[in-house]
């Protein structure tokens, strides 16, 4: 399986956002710490992505590509669909109570 790279796949996705010029010298900054984590060399890898990777994260994170960063951004695939927590308990305790009576 050929390698892919990181900054293809960042570009890619950042590429496919709705950037404002305020956000393109974050997104430019975000593909700059992509290629230089693809341009480690074997030996410095681990070292460099260990550098660069919370740096690349926190940036993509900053831009709402992050699952958490879109959750709360109320965008379209997060928790929003899911009933909230009190709701899910107040079903699973009358699922149990109705178990609890059927026997």
């Amino acid at each position: 399986m050929p390698r892919v790279l990181l900054k293809t796949v960042t570009h890619s996705a950042l590429t496919s956002l709705k950037l404002t010029e305020a956000d393109k010298p974050l997104a430019l900054l975000a593909v700059r710490y992509a290629e230089q984590i693809d341009g480690a060399a074997p030996d410095d890898r681990a070292l460099v992505l260990a550098q660069l990777g919370p740096k690349l994260q926190a940036a993509l994170e900053s831009l709402g590509m992050s699952p958490a960063t879109r959750a709360k951004a109320g965008k379209v695939g997060t928790d929003e669909a899911r009933p909230a927590a009190g709701t899910r308990d107040d079903l699973r305790s009358r699922r149990v109570s109705r178990a609890a009576r059927a026997h």
